[in-house]
């Protein structure tokens, strides 16, 4: 694991970590909606990355406090190699195709002064009016879920108390894709509250839906998982760009 260390922020509240492969076409609209937050704490943007072959990091230079360069690719291994580096009490995993609006942060703070809260995620959309329905249609399940503390924090983003998220081992890294799922069943044996900050939404690229259909993209993430652990075998999901 190599470390690029660009601006070194002090005793940072909050590390945002977004790990990176090949995603020029959609990570500057991210790092530069992680630049504009309206928290008047400290924190740190981490891109953790797995050697990209484009302008990925030519592109994270001029955003991010810190690259983390690591061979072990998938977003589970990226994500773990960032929280390594990082230095906030609380994490905020962002996948690199999303774009945050500027209260993220600070909503993210107000709300883990709440002890009780150990994990959260935001009001997930993609960027494609669309599959909007859908999306609230899955937003308003998954938030009745975390009530039950059975519900998905998903990698678009991912808020974890940083004791709580060494404290489960992170991610699986041998797991992709729902490696966001496996981590939030891991956290159903600790205690405390999972919470979605209903106000917050953020947009992630739609790519997925559109080259393999919203029905399957759903399927795949997370009922497909569920049914992949109960027979024993892989889900094939394809990589798009």
């Amino acid at each position: 694991m190599k470390i690029i260390s660009i601006r070194k922020v002090k005793s940072p509240h909050i590390s945002v970590v977004v790990p990176t492969l090949n995603e020029e076409r959609y990570i500057e609209k991210c790092l530069s909606s992680l630049r504009r937050q309206d928290f008047d704490g400290r924190y740190e943007i981490i891109v953790s990355d797995g050697y990209s072959q484009d302008k990925t990091l030519d592109i994270a230079k001029k955003y991010a406090d810190k690259i983390v360069l690591t061979r072990k690719r998938g977003a589970g291994a990226g994500r773990n190699a960032g929280a390594k580096v990082s230095r906030g009490k609380i994490l905020v995993f962002i996948d690199a195709d999303t774009v945050v609006p500027n209260n993220l942060l600070s909503k993210c703070f107000e709300l883990f002064k709440d002890e009780r809260v150990i994990g959260a995620t935001c009001y997930v959309l993609l960027d494609d009016e669309k599959y909007w329905l859908g999306g609230r249609v899955v937003n308003n399940l998954n938030r009745l879920l975390l009530r039950l503390k059975v519900g998905i924090l998903p990698g678009i983003c991912t808020i974890i108390r940083r004791e709580v998220f060494f404290k489960v081992g992170g991610y699986n890294e041998d797991i992709w894709p729902c490696e966001d799922v496996n981590f939030s069943f891991k956290l159903r044996k600790v205690e405390g509250k999972l919470a979605q900050l209903r106000d917050v939404k953020v947009f992630t690229s739609a790519r997925r839906a559109k080259a393999n259909g919203l029905l399957r993209s759903l399927w795949m993430w997370p009922f497909g998982y569920y049914l992949a652990r109960l027979v024993g075998k892989e889900i094939q999901y394809d990589v798009v760009r």
